[in-house]
């Protein structure tokens, strides 16, 4: 009986939250009559089963429910919004009654005859207001009905229910053999076995990959499991502020880790009752605005590589920077001429700041702002990142971008007091050693700052957090640039960095997670255990001043001196292995790029980034990544005119780089040999790289930049753009994203509209046939190379000449 019981309870619970979009869907449109019977017979296998299980509160409430609906099916009354909230708060009573019986706690059944008597009250209103105008339109749920159907067609498969912990233990027994694998293939590596053991242990090995694989997706839930309680939050907020809300779901059929979906809950509902109650207008505040009285909003997700990028969307009147940057002043956290200098993405990051608020009034629902530094910390403490795209009354967009699976992430090992620790790769930013030229450490008042490149930072040794002894060692220790809680950078110091590996996470214990400096446990390769630092917390558990301040003067001379005599440059690895740097001034930035974007054509290899077609110093080989999903870092590099991508296997180090080379030795691309730190490392020469990308016909300045007017002709985007890249343009697929006060040359279909790119661009326009409609036909056959390369060239002279 007691597992009959629990099955009830669990089925009941997974039920509700299916039905919440049900019924929001049901008020958007009462005739659906599908919705309508799912409801419906909710109740009623409710009231069916509580008699077998002696549950009476159950079937009285189930049963009220039941008879309201067969009076709506029966066509004898209409599910008006009072209704429907009544019918909620039944189904919200049956949820706390279900977990009323887990717990074991007891609840009155005064609200029991309560709730049966308002939905009676209510339904007997409704029968008589049947012949009169129906109420305002409820807020339409676009999704709702869409994600019950998809729950419904999820129930055909076969499925069985097992408990949460035995496919946690699954997970920990498999990763306990990878371990063990691991092991194994070291002690074989040694041993030189012989080719008979070798071949069996690579059967083994594949299969515990299969089987890893395999239980891991056990562990996997759909996203549709974060959009279930979204419509009726939707709903019931919209009819609380008295605002009309149009939402879209989409994207729920894919997946993520369960334990990744807890953690993005509550980021995500604080989200979007923000931008319900603060975002978005009321009907007449949009009226006002020209906008329909319907606010939009859309949350959608999809996957990128081995991240989940959460979107939520809204039309609403976005984040007013110069408001924020008020707030900060009037708060004293920045003065009038600091934030005068920040620029407007800067502004717009001042959102994060605790305690900040830009609403007019603070409400019993949310403010814009209250409550974003711990949205933010959320979701950097699980590896993840939070970016923010306003336009002031248009709306705001929020992008999470976290990783798919909690229980493996890309992570470093470090040494500090003599002891091994693990740290998120994503948290850290850049890593350099204490007696770098470009680093200054100075102890003023108690506290420790670093100066690296003119920036000074709050610096802290991990020694000193956790009360270890710094150890003595060969070599110099050191610094790493991570991310605090509110997004400033600051410098852990700790004795050096050992490796990076892929991390298997686990849980740590309360005790340790209590110390408020760790993220978790982890076991790496090599089987020994070690703590998870979570960066964020070990500033705020020091009670750091994290500050970053602008150096604009040098201290000493000879610091001058050591700059005149070297320059700074990026150190990392090839895909081919070789260890090199290049100067470090023409990295524009390192990013991660999907193996997928990586094309080739002829002998050209080029990288789809940002719907922008790059150039690429050399092709990435299939060899060089595992799937199709693995992502490549790349250095964007740019001179005066033109940005190449530079695919790299891991960056390292940024290092001191003599003027002089050790030896000089040209080959390639490369100028020759510096020591660095006891190694010899090859150099890049940057004229060799950039010359050995340009092709005849290198445009100047003003034409390297093409903006292709129809970024969704599948022909524009495989033939035109690679012809574009080929020839050394820089390829742009709106108008809207070519850069304020830059030139271009506008590609566009003929026939189409070029009122919008009448901005004093010069536009070519392509046909697809061979001949001209007429003499002053000026358009260009699109396959005559020459004569488009032409027709750019000559616009551009015209506009020179103009």
């Amino acid at each position: 009986m007691d597992e009959l019981l629990n099955d009830f309870v669990s089925e009941t619970q997974e039920s509700l939250e299916a039905l919440a979009s049900v019924v929001v869907a049901l008020e958007a449109d009462p005739t659906d009559r599908k919705l309508l019977d799912e409801l419906f017979r909710f109740f009623h296998t409710v009231k069916g089963s509580c008699g077998f299980l002696n549950l009476p509160r159950f079937e009285r409430l189930s049963h009220a429910a039941e008879d309201v609906l067969s009076d709506i099916r029966a066509g004898e009354a209409r599910a008006d919004p009072a209704t429907i909230t009544a019918v909620f708060a039944v189904m919200d009573r049956i949820a706390l009654l279900s977990e009323a019986i887990i717990t074991g706690d007891s609840l009155s059944d005064l609200d029991d005859d309560q709730l049966i008597q308002t939905l009676k009250l209510c339904h007997k209103m409704a029968s008589l207001s049947e012949a009169q105008p129906p109420e305002p339109e409820a807020p339409k749920v676009d999704a709702a009905a869409q994600l019950a159907e998809n729950q419904g067609k999820a129930g055909v498969a076969r499925t069985i229910r097992l408990p949460i912990t035995l496919i946690d233990q699954l997970m920990n027994g498999v990763s306990d053999m990878v371990l063990a694998r691991n092991e194994v293939a070291r002690k074989l590596r040694d041993s030189m076995p012989p080719p008979e053991l070798e071949t069996a242990f690579e059967r083994l090995s594949g299969c515990i990959a299969d089987m890893r694989d395999t239980i891991s997706k056990t562990r996997m839930q759909r996203v549709e499991r974060l959009f279930v309680a979204i419509p009726r939050m939707v709903r019931d907020l919209g009819r609380e502020l008295g605002k009309t809300i149009e939402l879209t779901l989409d994207g729920g059929d894919v997946e993520m880790d369960r334990e990744m979906v807890e953690m993005v809950v509550d980021p995500l509902t604080h989200i979007i009752r923000n931008s319900i109650d603060h975002g978005i207008e009321t009907p007449e505040q949009r009226r006002a605005a020209g906008k329909s009285e319907a606010g939009h909003l859309l949350v959608s997700a999809r996957q990128s590589g081995s991240q989940i990028v959460i979107e939520i969307a809204d039309d609403g009147r976005g984040i007013d920077v110069d408001a924020v940057a008020r707030k900060i002043v009037a708060a004293g956290l920045m003065t009038a001429q600091e934030v005068v200098a920040l620029s407007d993405r800067a502004k717009l990051e001042l959102i994060f700041t605790p305690g900040l608020s830009t609403a007019a009034q603070v409400t019993a629902v949310s403010g814009r702002g209250v409550g974003m530094d711990i949205v933010r910390a959320n979701i950097e403490r699980i590896g993840g990142v939070i970016s923010l795209q306003s336009e002031a009354g248009k709306g705001l967009t929020i992008s999470l971008r976290v990783p798919l699976t909690l229980t493996i992430i890309p992570g470093l090992i470090l040494n500090a007091g003599g002891l091994n620790f693990a740290i998120p790769r994503s948290a850290v930013i850049e890593i350099l050693h204490d007696n770098n030229a470009t680093v200054t450490i100075s102890r003023l008042g108690g506290g420790v700052t670093a100066t690296i490149r003119s920036t000074r930072y709050s610096m802290i040794d991990l020694e000193d957090v956790i009360g270890l002894p710094k150890v003595e060692r060969v070599g110099p220790r050191s610094l790493m640039l991570v991310r605090s809680a509110n997004g400033k950078p600051y410098i852990l110091g700790v004795g050096y960095v050992e490796n990076h590996e892929e991390l298997v996470v686990r849980p740590a214990a309360p005790v340790v997670m209590a110390a408020g400096i760790y993220a978790g446990m982890t076991l790496p390769d090599n089987g020994q255990p070690m703590l998870l630092l979570d960066a964020g917390g070990i500033a705020q558990a020091a009670q750091l001043p994290v500050t970053v301040e602008a150096v604009r003067d040098r201290d000493t001379a000879e610091e001058a001196k050591s700059q005149s005599e070297t320059y700074s440059a990026l150190r990392f690895v090839e895909l081919s292995g070789e260890e090199r740097v290049i100067r470090l001034s023409l990295v524009e930035r390192v990013e991660d790029v999907p193996f997928s974007a990586f094309g080739q054509t002829s002998a050209h290899a080029h990288v789809l980034i940002d719907g922008r077609l790059f150039p690429s110093a050399h092709k990435v080989k299939a060899d060089q990544a595992s799937g199709a999903n693995t992502e490549i870092t790349c250095l964007r590099l740019r001179d005066e005119y033109r940005e190449i991508c530079y695919p790299v296997r891991d960056v390292l180090d940024i290092a001191n780089v003599p003027v002089h080379l050790d030896m000089k030795a040209a080959h390639g691309v490369v100028a020759g040999i510096a020591l660095i730190e006891g190694a010899q490392v090859e150099v890049i020469d940057g004229f060799a790289l950039f010359a050995s990308l340009s092709h005849d016909g290198t445009p100047s300045p003003m034409t390297s930049r093409c903006v292709v007017a129809d970024p969704a002709d599948s022909w524009h985007r495989e033939i035109l753009a690679p012809l574009l890249v080929q020839a050394g343009y820089d390829v742009v697929w709106d108008v809207e994203a070519l850069p304020e006060g830059t030139e271009g040359v506008v590609l566009v279909s003929a026939g189409r509209d070029t009122t919008p790119y009448s901005t004093g661009r010069p536009v070519v326009r392509l046909r697809p046939g061979t001949l001209a409609e007429g003499p002053e036909d000026d358009s260009i056959y699109r396959y005559d190379r020459a004569g488009l390369l032409g027709a750019i060239s000559a616009a551009c002279d015209k506009r020179n000449v103009a």
